[in-house]
């Protein structure tokens, strides 16, 4: 007899379950993405015990006749695709033909389901079918009264593989998965309601709506949606709609980004490095943006057919997608008005001050121009600027913007400006105190400074001046940090490092950029060369933060004192940065409390 042997269709289709379904998240993903390819516009999930003892996902898409329905729990039997080639352009959130027959073959599965013929006058037409599988198999048959679309109820989740039944996480955790599941496709599809129950408990209400920054705020929160600014971002056949927030307002995770590819839940390093990247220096270090992004690319230049669980996806042309979703999320970023940029100080009993009209708190006093005033532009009314202000309108239609629909074309520079201030004085030698039209400006001088550094080295750093070592320092590699150091050689000549093969995996380090300083040792250059895998991140994201380590080094301390004069004058350099409202770690430079704050708390306005 011999010892190889043909494996079973049972056994081979617990195999293929396993790497299909491995949670009840799974069965709820699978179900609710045939859902939403059936053109479903009502999704219900049912489940109980965290969908470790019954699963039903019902929906009101086109449904199946009797002969699909037998054929639907097979494996490899799908309507999505038919031949080869279809592989290359896939439409579709499934296509496998795997998700039932891996369900059915873990569980006792029921499926209900009929076609939207149009007339239902007569009992034939309002006639489905109703099948019912144990271990993959058909156990019965039957006609089914029931509405337009399918149903499906899963009973018992792994009763036949104990072994993945045991190491499934308790109920509470198995509920947070699917939670998190259906507020993602929630977030993708507003024009899809999405109702989920569990224990018989409604959870999550999400109902259809074209608004989609309602969609947001009934998912996340009305004060969520309201930190959010908008992404509509077009470049060559790549389309970026959605939300990112404010860099003012971030979480401790990452659990609030939702990724869309073609309208696919997605995980991608490239466009989350590009995310990041986009926000530069703008994020404290450990914080995190809320993102909901939908980015439509041609379905040929992108692979789903990567992993199992279809989250993954490969792109045919990386960095054009990282610069797309870069120059999206920093254009959304920078065509923020000024004044949302300055975090306002504000307690319970003071109203949002972007809700308040100016002639409730009304400057009664003109700003004094004396030798302390800054900026020679008159003072600024944050609360009433026009895009114009910011965005000359006539530079905006050379640059390929439409107005009408406000979709970016081409990518077009934004400036930041600082609103006119007089300085009023020091506080606890660590604060800068300035007047300004919208009240009283508090400026952290350390993180001014820093600011002000990071931008003039970084000045310097694009101007590639290199400094020799005093004694050329002998690098040695392994093979892999070799290979990849030939690889990027002109990479780094451009930053300013003069590096000769010396033979053996090893590199001789006769100059390094002016700008590392003290900075450079040979791990350093190590860090960098392993880091060199992504080219731009190189550039944008590692070097600027070894930047930003000497610019937080150079710059003035709390406890420093400064003079009228001194604090002006570095007013003046920082109003004349790119982005004067961040320190390079994401930390504020200045924050405002209003004038009708100011008021309110002495009781002058009620």
């Amino acid at each position: 007899m011999p010892k190889i042997q043909l494996l079973s269709d049972e056994i081979i289709n617990k195999i293929a379950a396993g790497e299909v379904i491995e949670r009840p998240a799974n069965v709820v993903k699978e179900l609710v993405e045939n859902a939403l390819d059936a053109d479903a516009n009502n999704i219900a999930v049912e489940l109980r015990e965290g969908g470790k003892s019954y699963i039903k996902v019902s929906d009101n898409g086109f449904g199946m006749d009797k002969e699909d329905a037998l054929l639907a729990i097979q494996r490899h039997a799908t309507s999505k695709i038919s031949n080869a080639d279809d592989l290359f352009s896939i439409n579709t959130l499934g296509f496998r033909g795997e998700a039932l027959a891996s369900i059915a073959a873990v569980s006792n599965l029921a499926l209900t389901t009929r076609t939207n013929s149009g007339d239902q006058s007569t009992i034939q037409n309002i006639q489905g079918t109703q099948l019912k599988t144990e271990v993959g198999k058909v156990t019965a048959v039957k006609e089914a009264a029931c509405n337009p679309g399918t149903t499906i109820e899963v009973f018992d989740l792994f009763y036949n593989t104990p072994a993945r039944k045991k190491y499934l996480k308790s109920i509470e955790h198995e509920l947070a998965a699917i939670v998190d599941i259906i507020i993602r496709y929630s977030l993708a599809n507003p024009q899809v309601s999405f109702k989920l129950i569990h224990n018989d408990n409604v959870l999550l209400s999400s109902p259809k709506t074209n608004d989609t920054l309602s969609n947001v705020a009934n998912i996340y929160g009305r004060d969520a949606a309201k930190q959010l600014l908008a992404v509509n971002y077009v470049r060559d056949e790549i389309e970026i709609m959605g939300f990112i927030s404010k860099p003012s307002f971030t979480k401790a995770d990452k659990s609030m980004q939702s990724i869309f590819v073609n309208k696919r839940f997605v995980k991608n390093k490239v466009i989350t490095d590009a995310l990041y990247s986009g926000y530069t220096t703008m994020l404290m270090e450990h914080r995190h943006p809320i993102a909901i992004l939908n980015i439509t690319i041609d379905p040929k230049k992108i692979d789903v057919n990567v992993h199992p669980t279809k989250s993954e996806i490969r792109v045919s042309k990386e960095t054009e997608l990282y610069e797309a979703v870069f120059e999206a999320v920093k254009l959304a970023l920078l065509t923020t008005f000024a004044a949302e940029l300055i975090p306002q100080i504000s307690d319970k009993d003071v109203k949002n001050p972007y809700d308040i009209k100016m002639e409730d708190a009304r400057r009664k006093y003109a700003l004094e121009s004396d030798k302390q005033t800054l900026l020679e532009s008159p003072s600024l009314d944050l609360s009433q600027i026009s895009a114009d202000e910011f965005v000359n309108a006539d530079k905006i239609k050379e640059n390929g913007v439409d107005i009408n629909t406000g979709i970016i074309i081409e990518p077009i520079r934004v400036e930041m400006k600082l609103p006119a201030m007089s300085v009023i004085g020091q506080m606890h030698r660590t604060y800068i105190l300035a007047e300004a039209d919208s009240g009283l400006l508090i400026l952290d001088q350390h993180a001014v400074e820093e600011r002000v550094n990071f931008e003039e080295f970084l000045k310097k750093s694009n101007k590639q001046i290199s400094q020799p070592l005093l004694k050329p320092d002998v690098l040695d590699l392994t093979l892999k940090e070799y290979l990849l150091l030939q690889e990027n050689l002109n990479l780094f000549l451009k930053l300013g490092f003069n590096l000769e093969e010396f033979g053996n995996n090893t590199f001789v380090v006769r100059s390094v950029p002016i700008l590392l300083g003290k900075i450079y040792t040979k791990e350093f250059l190590k860090d960098v060369i392993n880091e060199a895998t992504n080219a731009t991140k190189l550039t944008d994201e590692f070097i600027e933060h070894k930047i930003a380590t000497k610019a937080c080094r150079a710059s003035i301390k709390a406890g420093d004192s400064l003079t009228l004069p001194q604090m002006s004058e570095l007013l003046k350099r920082l109003a004349g940065c790119e982005n004067p409202f961040n320190c390079p770690h994401g930390r504020p430079t200045i924050i405002n409390m209003t004038l009708y704050e100011l008021e309110k708390k002495f009781k002058r306005v009620v």
